[in-house]
């Protein structure tokens, strides 16, 4: 394992809590999950509190796609968490048009092409 992790390290970036000391936190809206993560002050060598920033969606994503990051999570700062589901309006994954072009062949295999709904 420590060989792997040398070969291929692993950075564990955390942008919501729902378990604390014994407390739910799931009921709670966003806005208070996010204070009580950002008091756990997680920095170390292969895990951190990922930066939040509130607005200015267009230049996040701009700067995204200049580090050759995947995307965004967006999220709604009033909701609370929806376990197991993606809740309408709570939150959405909005990634860097870049990264999906070039990770594209991840997504099926080579040769798979998708039947048409003429075909199905």
């Amino acid at each position: 394992m420590l060989r792997l992790s040398r070969e291929l390290p692993a950075t564990f970036m955390a942008f919501d809590v729902m378990w604390l000391e014994g407390e739910l936190l799931t009921r709670q809206p966003y806005h208070e999950r996010r204070r009580r993560l950002v008091e756990l002050n997680l920095a170390g060598p292969a895990w951190h509190t990922t930066p939040s920033y509130v607005g200015a969606a267009g230049d996040l994503l701009a700067a995204c796609t200049e580090l050759k990051l995947e995307g965004l999570m967006v999220k709604r700062l009033d909701r609370p968490y929806a376990a197991g589901r993606r809740a309408p309006g709570s939150w959405v994954k909005v990634k860097c048009p870049e990264w999906s072009a070039m990770h594209e062949h991840r997504r099926r295999p080579a040769g798979f092409r998708a039947r048409s709904a003429r075909s199905a």
